[in-house]
């Protein structure tokens, strides 16, 4: 099949409507939970991508709610592993990056990792995301990423509570080792 005139470059697979923060400013707003969890069936999203190769598909970003509590994220990553052709970009909020999960995105390989970290500090941080000890998580997951080498991407959603803190952002980013700072 030729590839077509104009391509589907890339998928946003939304794996789960779940989550384990309970962000007020999400316009998904996923259910909570703190344990993996069911969502798209796995072979339903295989279905969709081998159908949509053929269509130039290069990408796909895994989001949710929180795409690392997806029940079914194992055999995922391993498709994508023994693809390779494809680019992987996953959006989370970071608080489930552990040195095991970050070890298995190298071998996916992952192309980009997008974190959310919305105030430079616990205080700010936690109140937003709406769940306690977040943000320490997120450091924690931020560490895991770099000790391994990977590249990641820190998301800020900017509002009235955590706009004093972009410049100190700023310097938690470069510390931390991000390659780049959204806002």
């Amino acid at each position: 099949m030729l590839a077509p005139d104009f391509p589907l470059s890339s998928l946003y697979l939304y794996l789960t409507d779940h989550c384990n923060m309970n962000c007020g400013h999400c316009w998904i707003s996923p259910q909570f939970t703190r344990e993996p969890c069911r969502g798209v069936p796995w072979s339903v999203l295989e279905k969709a991508i081998r159908e949509a190769e053929p269509l130039g598909l290069t990408s796909v970003k895994l989001t949710g709610g929180e795409p690392l509590l997806y029940g079914e994220l194992a055999e995922l990553l391993s498709f994508f592993e023994r693809n390779g052709h494809i680019r992987v970009l996953i959006e989370t909020n970071g608080t489930l990056i552990d040195s095991e999960i970050a070890a298995r995105f190298c071998s996916v390989p992952v192309a980009q990792i997008s974190v959310s970290l919305d105030g430079a500090s616990e205080e700010t941080h936690d109140p937003i995301r709406g769940v306690k000890g977040s943000f320490r998580r997120v450091v924690e997951g931020l560490h895991c990423l770099s000790a391994v080498g990977l590249s990641f991407q820190i998301i800020m959603t900017l509002q009235r509570r955590n706009s004093d803190e972009m410049p100190a952002l700023v310097n938690l980013s470069r510390d931390l080792g991000a390659s780049s700072l959204k806002i």
